[in-house]
């Protein structure tokens, strides 16, 4: 199989694909109109990013201390169990 042979169907297939670019490249977004919507916009997305990420922390210090705390707890059982008794 020759890649002289299916040149024809290649420039078809590139024809094609760059008129579907060409059709489909157009924008749909509507034009800004006033610069104060997209101000308060990125500004409540900015505080509502932030209020998450605080959640997320606080989320994340809690279970690292209970990790913390059942690994403990875990080490503590092992090494108590492989302690020889001597009663």
């Amino acid at each position: 199989m020759n890649i002289k042979d299916n040149l024809p169907t290649l420039f078809i297939v590139l024809i094609v694909a760059f008129s579907f670019l060409m059709v489909f490249n157009h924008a749909k977004a509507d034009p800004v109109e006033d610069f104060n919507k997209v101000k308060t916009f990125v500004i409540t997305e900015w505080n509502d990013t932030i209020e998450f990420q605080k959640d997320g922390w606080a989320e994340g210090k809690d279970q690292l201390a209970r990790n913390k705390t059942q690994i403990q707890d875990l080490w503590n059982k092992l090494s108590s169990f492989l302690t020889p008794k001597t009663d």
